[in-house]
């Protein structure tokens, strides 16, 4: 456009251009005092318009990082062989991790699942996520009813408006006298139970278990079953766990258990609000109401449980504290959250019931835990921080929720010791991210480059727009009778093709140099 409005040096510039920059500088330089204004100011813009279109170029590639895009999902069922644990419930080995306090509980069920050391014949590389569907709940809220050692404790039966009954089942080495329970309903889903026990033991053993009926069988997940003695250090006993389990039916009716578990020893009656602000991170309404119970009950010669109990929609609270009288009034306690879903029967032809050659489902095994995840709390300067119950609550309930989600796509056989998991697969694929404002500004860009070169080629001359070759060869063809361009014979000292001088001689003939487009001079700076 510049020789098009009468630009002088035009196509010099164009030609050093094409040299780099050391010769657009070197010539700049060297023709500084000869050159007209326009010509300079032409030359210089040129520079640094090449110099922008190469920084923006190579600064464009820090706006690209490197992505990764999933291929179609592809299923994949599973069947692994697994190692079935008996004793109080029956589990899996091996489907028990621990992770740090507050960390993501779905995200660490997931990795469990779908870890590829699990899976046969795993290809490396590939994705292996469980596949998950919707549910319907039919029943997510319950009345309580306690047991002692497979004894209903018929005056212990706390209503709360419940679709089915859930049995908190206490167990170890004490006897609950629940026929002598004190139990007082403080509020609608709340009560507070006080039972006289007797033990010989001088270590305590206290485990307990949730269970519900479902088509007229026993769903169960039982806590293991743990000692603690009196010259145990005060505070956390044990990591905090989340554990689940799942029941699937015959009917393809399924119920979900979680729970998570927080156990503590507190050496005095008189310590209980001290040890409890070092495992916890509030005082809560179950705490409190329970060193109110325990400083209310005068200590007696042998053992005496204490309950403190709260149950809404599909949660149920519970703190647990066994005293000990000998020598000196201790507590065993145990901090429980516990969620349990009913899950509408689901269809029975779906991959695993083919996998299984389409036989029926069987009875699940009463009690169970198909996952443990423990939380580790975090440290500071070697002693674990308190934790918060309402972290441990949300950790539940994201348990039971993903368990249910899972459905029949994650089934354990504790019959046959083989997992079945339905996964979706996917190969990754490598690729780059570009953010859409540089999409955009690439387009625009190309689309106004695009605009310039057409007007440049209709509205100016070959000369102004071809190879400097083209343009020597061009002139040339008229003398050389071949079109153009061709290749050609030439040298450097004369500079000629087919040994015509691309220049004349000096002298030889007289230049417009208002109008003709020559290299430009050489001078020094």
């Amino acid at each position: 456009m510049y020789s098009r409005f009468g630009g002088r040096y035009a196509n010099s510039i164009r030609w050093t251009r094409q040299g780099g920059y050391p010769e657009m500088l070197t010539s700049l330089c060297n023709s500084w005092k000869n050159l007209p204004m326009p010509t300079k100011v032409a030359m210089t813009l040129t520079i640094f318009a090449s110099l922008a279109a190469s920084v923006a170029d190579k600064g464009a590639v820090y706006f690209i990082t490197p992505a990764v895009r999933m291929g179609a999902a592809e299923p994949f069922v599973v069947k692994s062989p697994q190692f079935v644990q008996s004793g109080v419930q029956r589990t899996f080995s091996g489907w028990s991790s621990s992770y740090p306090y507050g960390a993501d509980i779905v995200d660490a069920m997931k990795t469990m699942i779908s870890v590829t050391a699990d899976v046969p014949e795993a290809i490396s590389g590939r994705v292996y996520t469980p596949r998950t569907s919707d549910y319907v709940i039919t029943c997510d809220h319950f009345d309580l009813q306690f047991e002692m050692r497979e004894v209903l404790a018929s005056n212990l039966l706390l209503p709360n408006n419940g679709c089915t009954v859930v049995n908190y089942v206490s167990y170890g080495g004490f006897q609950a006298e629940f026929d002598r329970a004190k139990v007082v309903n403080v509020a609608k889903g709340r009560w507070s139970i006080r039972v006289p026990a007797t033990s010989n033991a001088t270590v305590a053993s206290v485990g307990t278990s949730w269970s519900i009926f479902v088509d007229r069988r026993i769903c169960a997940l039982g806590e293991p079953l743990t000692s603690v003695s009196e010259h145990v250090k005060s505070g956390l006993t044990a990591l905090p766990s989340t554990m689940v389990t799942k029941c699937v039916y015959p009917t393809g009716e399924i119920s979900v258990l979680s729970a998570s578990v927080v156990t503590f020893f507190v050496p005095t009656s008189t310590s209980f609000r001290r040890v409890a602000a070092t495992v916890f991170d509030g005082h809560d309404d179950l705490l409190q109401a329970m060193e109110v119970s325990i400083n209310n009950t005068p200590a007696t010669s042998n053992a005496t449980q204490f309950t403190e109990l709260t149950s809404h929609d599909s949660f149920i609270e519970a703190l647990f504290c066994l005293a000990y009288g000998r020598p000196a009034v201790s507590l065993r306690c145990r901090y429980h959250n516990i969620n349990m879903l009913i899950i509408k029967q689901q269809g029975l032809d779906g991959p695993i019931t083919k996998a299984r050659g389409g036989k029926p489902f069987p009875y699940p095994p009463s009690t169970s835990i198909a996952m443990t995840i423990e939380h580790v709390p975090i440290l500071h300067s070697g002693v674990p921080q308190p934790i918060s119950m309402s972290t441990l609550k949300n950790a539940t309930f994201e348990a039971a929720h993903y368990m249910a989600s899972l459905g029949h796509n994650f089934y354990a056989d504790y019959d046959e010791e083989q997992l079945y998991v339905l996964f979706d697969t996917m190969d990754p694929h490598q690729g780059f991210t570009v953010p859409d404002w540089l999409l955009i500004s690439i387009a625009t860009i190309m689309a106004v480059c695009l605009c310039l070169w057409g007007a440049i080629k209709v509205l100016l001359e070959a000369r102004y727009t071809s190879s400097l070759y083209k343009v020597v060869a061009t002139q040339l063809s008229l003398q050389t009778g071949m079109a153009a361009p061709m290749l050609m014979r030439s040298r450097l000292e004369p500079f000629e093709f087919e040994r015509i001088p691309v220049a004349a001689a000096a002298g030889s003939h007289e230049v417009d140099t208002s109008t003709t487009k020559s290299p430009l001079g050489r001078t020094s700076c």
